[in-house]
């Protein structure tokens, strides 16, 4: 595959990308090589992948775009990951403000769902009063954690 950018219509004709500088362009976005290594599966020197990614306007331009290309899917997966857990984590709330076994630990469930509904963000979870429980959880992070490691017992 041979990647050409400009034409003859007064911009400037920048060099070819072969399949050595496409293979080279893959190999330092995996991240997991060293500048030897991509080297020597391209066929080229060290020197010469230095030139590519200092010099060649063409390389720079393709490596750019296919970073931002790469820092796009992580961003939009890391989304869709944490969408995913979003619900959980809400009934998980939800469950605990129901169902939880220390009185502190459902009022502050509740406390934090009232807020939220009200627009405020509380910035964080706490228990206010230490009253003990029969699972020794004394704060809602403490029984979201142990919520979570049995995430059969969801509530839809």
């Amino acid at each position: 595959m041979l990647i050409s950018w400009g034409d003859n219509m007064g911009f400037e004709k920048l060099p070819i990308l072969d399949d050595r500088h496409l293979k080279a362009i893959e190999m330092i976005i995996d991240g997991s090589y060293k500048i030897n290594e991509i080297a020597a599966a391209c066929g080229v020197e060290r020197t010469t992948l230095w030139d590519w990614r200092k010099k060649n306007k063409t390389f720079i331009a393709e490596l750019d775009r296919r970073i931002q290309e790469h820092k796009s899917f992580l961003k939009n997966s890391s989304e869709k990951k944490f969408e995913n857990k979003l619900d959980i984590a809400i009934n998980t709330i939800i469950n605990i403000a129901e169902s939880g076994k220390n009185e502190a630990t459902k009022l502050e469930a509740a406390r934090y769902i009232y807020e939220v509904l009200n627009g405020k963000i509380p910035n964080k979870l706490t228990v206010t009063e230490n009253i003990e429980d029969t699972d020794n959880a004394g704060n809602i992070i403490e029984d979201i954690e142990d919520w979570d490691n049995t995430e059969d017992t969801i509530k839809d």
